[in-house]
């Protein structure tokens, strides 16, 4: 595998490596918290503590797939979003588990029973500016909350109902 100078220099305080062949690619040689892009198969890879992970700024790889509980607690390493089916209870949002990465974006969307469902957040979760986060559900309408990492908070860069 052939690691060029990097492609782009502190891209929102990324450094981004080119790899240039098209062999089977082996990272052990790079640092934690790297990202790779492979030009010859247009893939994206970051190297970080929990592994490797291919497109991992994709919209939504992995889903992480609830029916309905009293709390959920995202994983941020596993999984790129939370599809919560059909809420039966009034639900907690726990602090995403994992080691995410400043910039990573995570994806909820909850559908209830037909019910409407009071949310509640952790203190991790602090909304942007104009965002205002859903204290409940609309009764059998999806319902999508969309977020960001940064600095050690998640971010809620937008939410949506379901028409």
């Amino acid at each position: 595998m052939a690691i060029t100078t990097p492609l782009f220099n502190e891209i929102a305080g990324l450094v981004i490596d080119e790899v240039t062949d098209d062999v089977a690619t082996d990272f052990s040689s790079l640092s934690s918290d790297s990202i790779i892009y492979d030009s010859v198969n247009k893939v994206i890879f970051k190297k970080d503590a929990n592994g490797i992970r291919q497109n991992p700024f994709q919209a939504v790889a992995s889903m992480q797939v609830v029916t309905s509980s009293a709390t959920v607690t995202p994983n941020s390493t596993n999984d790129d979003g939370v599809d919560i089916t059909a809420q039966a209870v009034n639900l907690t949002l726990a602090a995403p588990s994992g080691t995410p990465f400043n910039g990573q974006f995570l994806t909820i969307d909850i559908m209830d029973d037909s019910t409407t469902r009071t949310l509640t957040y952790n203190a991790i979760y602090v909304v942007a500016d104009g965002v205002t986060l859903p204290t409940d559900t609309v009764a059998g309408k999806l319902l999508t909350i969309y977020l960001r990492f940064k600095n050690s908070v998640w971010m809620v860069t937008g939410t949506v109902n379901e028409a």
